[in-house]
């Protein structure tokens, strides 16, 4: 079966879509629009897109010490993430994408693409390097959280227990 083409960036090349990569619910019939506002000037594109209109639900939202949180692993994921469990999704009007140049393919390959503005990687992830970038993930997820109930998780590895 042929690998299907997602949509072209703003500067011509094309993007396909690989079994592994994760695109989240309600955002595959947007990614013609939001790939085509998209420059592909990088190896490695992350780029959160404002289409000025409501096109979904974040799951991902800034936290108060109001917030319940607990921590569980998302299914296919290998660490814990930090989830709010007092909390709803937002509206929001822009779509996140992540895409890699495949100099084999000669195109982008879609790494993951979600309603929302952008977020650092997790904490657990092995490419969160050190230094910079390690930082900037622990103080993203330090103040942000999924919404309980968003993602579907692993039950037995619910914890109140900070784990990073």
């Amino acid at each position: 079966m042929p690998t299907p083409v997602l949509g072209t960036l703003a500067s011509g090349q094309k993007v396909i879509g690989r079994r592994n990569c994760h695109l989240h619910a309600g955002v595959k019939e947007l990614l013609p629009e939001v790939l085509s506002q998209v420059s592909g000037d990088d190896q490695f594109v992350k780029q959160a897109v404002d289409l000025c209109r409501i096109v979904g639900l974040s799951n991902c939202v800034e936290t108060t010490e109001n917030d319940q949180i607990v921590f569980a692993q998302r299914v296919a994921r290998s660490g814990l993430s930090r989830f709010a469990l007092n909390r709803e999704c937002e509206k929001t009007s822009q779509v996140t994408v992540v895409v890699q140049f495949s100099p084999s393919d000669r195109c982008y390959v879609m790494a993951t693409a979600y309603c929302g503005p952008l977020a650092e990687l997790e904490p657990w992830s092995p490419r969160v390097r050190k230094g910079k970038d390690r930082l900037k993930s622990y103080t993203f997820w330090g103040k942000h959280a999924l919404v309980w109930g968003s993602e579907p998780i692993i039950p037995k590895t619910i914890t109140n227990k900070y784990p990073w």
